[in-house]
C-alpha cells in the first residue's frame, strides 16, 4: 500500500524544488549550474553535464556494492543507470533528502525532517506527517494549477475576496494514497430487549 497523503506528480515536485531553490526564478529562468545536485540531470534549463558523485553517497549502498564487485565509478554507473545515465525519481528524491539533512551526520538520527511544505516531502524516506501541497499554487513554475483551479471553478467567494479552494482541488485532482483520509467508525449495534 502507498504512503499516506496526496501524491503530487513526481516531475512537478522535482521541478518545483528546483524553482524553490532558485528563489522562484526571480532572476529569470536559467541554469543553476549545481552539477553535483541529484536533480541536475532533470533541471529544465541545464547547459552543463551533470556529475554523479551523489550516487555514491550514504543514501544507498552503491559505493559498498561497487567496491565489492571491483568496478570503477564510471563502469558501475553505466551498469546501474545505463548510458546515457538515467536515475529514477526515487533515487534522486532519497539522495536529495539525505543531502538536505546533511546525510544524517553528526549524531543526527534518521528521522522525519518535518518540512511538510517541501515539494518532495511526500517521498521523504522517514516521513511521518502529511505533505502540504501549497507549492502547487505558490511557485511560479507550477502556476498551471492556479490557472486550472480558476478555470474549473475551484473558488471560494467572499464579500471582497475570491480565493482558490485548495482543499477541494487537492481532493479531486491529486490522488490520495495510503490509508483513508478519515477512519470509518463502526456502526453501533442497538440491542433490543424483548
Amino acid at each position: 500500500m502507498g504512503r499516506r497523503g496526496y501524491r503530487p506528480p513526481t516531475n512537478e515536485a522535482l521541478h518545483a524544488l528546483c524553482c524553490d531553490c532558485m528563489g522562484n526564478y526571480a532572476d529569470g529562468r536559467r541554469d543553476c549550474q549545481h552539477t553535483h545536485c541529484p536533480f541536475y540531470t532533470k533541471h529544465r534549463y541545464r547547459i552543463l553535464q551533470p556529475t554523479f558523485e551523489w550516487f555514491f553517497g550514504p543514501w544507498s549502498n552503491h559505493d559498498i556494492e561497487r567496491r565489492a564487485i571491483g568496478l570503477s565509478q564510471d563502469d558501475y554507473l553505466d551498469m546501474k543507470l545505463g548510458n546515457p545515465r538515467k536515475p529514477t525519481y526515487s533515487m534522486m528524491f532519497r539522495a536529495k533528502c539525505f543531502s538536505c539533512c546533511n546525510n544524517f551526520r553528526g549524531g543526527m538520527t534518521r528521522e522525519d525532517c518535518n518540512i511538510p511544505s517541501c515539494p518532495i516531502y511526500y517521498w521523504m524516506p522517514y516521513r511521518t506527517g502529511l505533505p502540504i501541497l501549497d507549492w502547487m499554487f505558490d511557485l511560479d513554475y507550477t502556476d498551471k494549477h492556479r490557472m486550472n483551479a480558476r478555470a474549473e471553478g475551484y473558488l471560494i467567494r467572499g464579500k471582497n475576496l475570491v480565493i482558490i479552494d485548495r482543499q477541494r482541488y487537492f481532493a479531486e485532482k491529486v490522488p490520495w494514497t495510503g490509508p483513508p483520509l478519515e477512519k470509518k467508525t463502526p456502526a453501533r449495534r442497538i440491542r433490543t430487549i424483548a
